[in-house]
């Protein structure tokens, strides 16, 4: 039980600016922090167990905070600032009367799986959340969140081996029948440390109709691929209004249509990265309204097309010359898509 004040703290070195972090944890086997008075932490909290905030407690948290555990505001939400990190991982989530995020940096982290409530905590209830984390194989199937606007929350996904796909549709009434429409995915950013699919394919044995087969992603500024492979299957429209850097593996599947920037200002970036790979499906049609770059050693390659099929192209503005192109394996400099 604090009474008074705990302070848990970064201490700088002296020679090399390096810091060593204060780690403070409230360990699993019946641990307990009781606050009655106020923690100030600018390094690490972990709760594996149980803590909770008395009345009129007090929380400042300019480091990280981890709940793994039972974590309980019974003080108010002003009296929990947090101004760097927290984090709620997956199957734990902050209680009571939540947190107040203090300034732009301020993080709120829910993890999340396929359980349609844990997406709803992360969605729509925890609306201090700023970042959904995905860490769970499976599909996610947002069509209960159809008509909702996520354009204020950062989308990661970091499920390790494990495969995530996004799913989803709207629907309209015909007559007397409801009809699957495409449903728009709208978030602020998108972030790949895993392999993250959006829509499947019927073909793909996954038992699955175009009912919740027609997620429309609009990504309002930027997605960055870091590892995994990120691919986005047909039917519909996919956006994404910043830059796209690469530096794992994007695959855009048979059919699929993509924009990156904005055609009115001519601006948005891809970038392959050292290692990064761009592979272009038959079919696909992808417009960058800026400049297409790479790393020397980045990859970027048309799949042959086959039977009916024709080679998917990437049209934009202009394209790095210099950046070692295979021939007929580049960009194009032309006119761009017309996209409904």
């Amino acid at each position: 039980t604090v009474n008074g004040t705990l302070k848990n703290l970064v201490d700088a070195e002296d020679t090399d600016e390096a810091t060593s972090e204060a780690t403070l944890t409230v360990a699993d086997d019946a641990g307990n922090l009781t606050l009655a008075g106020t923690l100030e932490n600018e390094a690490v909290v972990t709760n594996l167990n149980n803590v909770t905030m008395n009345p009129n407690s007090k929380i400042v948290n300019k480091g990280t905070i981890t709940n793994e555990g039972m974590f309980f505001n019974n003080s108010t939400k002003a009296n929990f600032e947090n101004h760097d990190t927290y984090v709620d991982k997956l199957g734990y989530l902050l209680s009571g009367q939540l947190l107040t995020n203090v300034g732009e940096a301020a993080e709120y982290i829910c993890e999340v799986d396929t359980d349609e409530t844990r997406l709803n905590y992360a969605l729509i209830q925890r609306t201090m959340v700023t970042t959904v984390r995905f860490v769970a194989d499976g599909w996610y199937n947002f069509t209960p969140f159809a008509g909702k606007d996520f354009s204020k929350l950062k989308f990661e996904v970091n499920a390790g081996s494990s495969n995530v796909g996004f799913i989803g549709n709207d629907e309209t009434v015909v007559g007397d029948q409801k009809v699957a429409i495409p449903m728009e995915l709208k978030i602020k950013s998108l972030t790949v440390n895993s392999n993250l699919r959006i829509n499947r394919n019927v073909a793909d044995g996954s038992s699955v109709t175009t009912t919740n087969n027609q997620l429309k992603l609009n990504v309002v500024e930027d997605v960055v691929v870091n590892a995994g492979t990120f691919s986005i299957e047909q039917p519909v429209l996919a956006t994404i209004g910043g830059d796209l850097t690469i530096n794992g593996k994007y695959t855009p599947l048979k059919g699929a249509k993509v924009e990156v920037g904005n055609r009115t200002a001519e601006n948005g970036k891809m970038y392959i990265g050292a290692k990064g790979v761009a592979e272009i499906a038959p079919n696909v049609q992808m417009n960058v309204y800026g400049t297409v770059d790479k790393a020397a050693t980045g990859t970027f390659t048309y799949t042959t097309a086959t039977g009916t099929e024709v080679s998917g192209e990437v049209r934009c503005k202009s394209y790095n010359t210099g950046a070692g192109w295979t021939a007929g394996q580049a960009p194009v400099v032309d006119a761009y898509f017309t996209f409904e």
